[in-house]
């Protein structure tokens, strides 16, 4: 009933009054932490605002941000996980984004700590960089391909050799810079297949219930996986040890 009613307010309300309805839940969670299920409930409604926000077409870190930090102060981890990993997307080097990100991957209810140790992603060092030359690198190959064609341009015209190897050196440059473009785009795609967890649920080896469990106990949610083939309502993934297994499609969500 609490989602029905806010979904008919998020039907009449502005992008603006969902941004101040969201901050005014957190506050209001915020100030009601003395009585834990009621806190929860305004974290659990500002998550909502700030989610409707996005469907709407929002796009920020900051929307991001505190939709993450509403979903976690409201117990949902894997919805928190989702959306620190959008919010990263946007900005790679948000800083809260990444603290963020990494104290909802603390709150994930694995039974062990070897568990935990085997599925909690590791961080990548390279995932900034491929981020950044997806997001700018088009812009930096037109500039230096701008450059090296003025540099002919100017050999065709005063016929001075220094002038045409500038030109080459450059278009040079601009090559390598579209090969690395083409790389960090394929990463890009291939970081597309991130999923999330969002229901405890066994890992299969088959697409199907009949198959035999792939692990003993169930994944727990939040723990972040790779979707390798889609079939008949189920997702073969892969966890971050390299066990490759089946879940039901309506169990993970993608960021």
């Amino acid at each position: 009933m609490i989602h029905l009613c806010l979904a008919l307010i998020s039907l009449c309300s502005t992008p603006a009054d969902l941004w101040d309805q969201g901050l005014s839940e957190f506050r209001a969670g915020a100030n009601a932490r003395a009585n834990e299920v009621a806190a929860r409930q305004h974290f659990c409604s500002a998550a909502q605002y700030f989610a409707d926000l996005r469907i709407l077409g929002a796009n920020s870190a900051s929307l991001h941000r505190n939709e993450g930090k509403a979903r976690i102060l409201s117990g949902d981890v894997a919805g928190a996980i989702l959306a620190f990993q959008r919010g990263l997307a946007n900005d790679p080097n948000d800083a809260d984004l990444q603290k963020g990100l990494a104290y909802a991957r603390s709150q994930v209810d694995y039974i062990s700590n070897d568990d935990r140790q085997r599925f909690t992603p590791r961080p990548s060092g390279m995932a900034s960089v491929r981020r950044a030359l997806a997001r700018f690198g088009v812009l930096v190959l037109a500039v230096w391909t701008i450059v090296s064609l003025i540099m002919i341009s100017r050999w065709l015209v005063s016929g001075r050799s220094g002038q045409l190897w500038f030109g080459i050196a450059f278009l040079a440059v601009a090559f390598l810079w579209s090969r690395a473009i083409h790389w960090a785009t394929t990463s890009t795609r291939d970081a597309e297949s991130l999923a999330v967890v969002t229901t405890p649920t066994f890992l299969r080896e088959g697409n199907g219930n009949s198959f035999p469990e792939r692990i003993s106990s169930k994944l727990p949610a939040g723990v972040e996986v790779r979707i390798c083939n889609r079939q008949d309502g189920w997702r073969q993934v892969q966890l971050s040890d390299g066990t490759i297994g089946w879940l039901p499609a309506t169990s993970v969500d993608v960021p």
